[in-house]
């Protein structure tokens, strides 16, 4: 059977027959972006006008698959909490802060709050700061409801800081609200700190003064 085609979906690019060369010779063109294949299109490389509108909906495919990719670069997750890994937290703090770093878009918020589900058992609180987030989608918002019942169902309270005030309301349309003993707004990561720091004070002198 001949492996002849027009134009195929090859997952990261798409494969086109440059039909100039026909029927002399059989040669195929990788694209790997969108513009790649319009010039294809403008360069008759692909002729007819059902292989072209194939082409120019692959070439829309491709420059969709190529965003995800670039957001998903784009947004990570970076434990800043005095600058120091999970691992390496001095005994008995029971709090981390977290930065999330660009928009939440796709799969690639699925991927950066994912990692936050396997928190170590010592931490009862975490800080999420919101500051370098521009764009958060509904997989984004989906993302982060399911991650704060996560850690909410293992008894961990979540404090989100520094959310843009433009994307309040996007928070709260999506019924992401304040609760008390669950979780909290604050303005700043600092001031998420702070409190963290102070209510751990606190429940550490309740303690000793429950010992004595």
């Amino acid at each position: 059977m001949s492996s002849y085609y027009t134009i195929r979906w090859a997952g990261d690019h798409v494969s086109m027959i440059d039909q100039r060369r026909l029927p002399t010779e059989e040669l195929y063109l990788r694209h790997d972006t969108w513009q790649e294949v319009a010039h294809s299109i403008e360069t008759m490389v692909i002729r007819g006008a059902p292989a072209i509108g194939i082409a120019a909906a692959m070439g829309i495919a491709l420059a969709a698959v190529l965003f995800m990719k670039r957001m998903a670069e784009l947004t990570g997750v970076e434990l800043v909490t005095e600058g120091e890994s999970e691992e390496s937290r001095p005994l008995g703090k029971s709090y981390v802060a977290y930065q999330i770093k660009g928009p939440l878009y796709f799969g690639a918020a699925k991927t950066a709050l994912g990692t936050l589900s396997n928190i170590s058992h010592q931490v009862r609180r975490i800080i999420l700061d919101f500051s370098h987030v521009e764009m958060i989608d509904a997989t984004g918002l989906t993302s982060l409801r399911s991650l704060l019942t996560e850690l909410q169902n293992k008894g961990i309270r979540v404090d989100i800081s520094g959310v843009h005030g433009r994307m309040m309301p996007i928070f709260e349309r999506a019924e992401i609200y304040p609760a008390k003993g669950e979780f909290c707004f604050y303005s700043s990561m600092q001031e998420a700190l702070t409190h963290a720091a102070r209510d751990e004070a606190h429940a550490r002198l309740s303690a000793m003064e429950s010992w004595a």
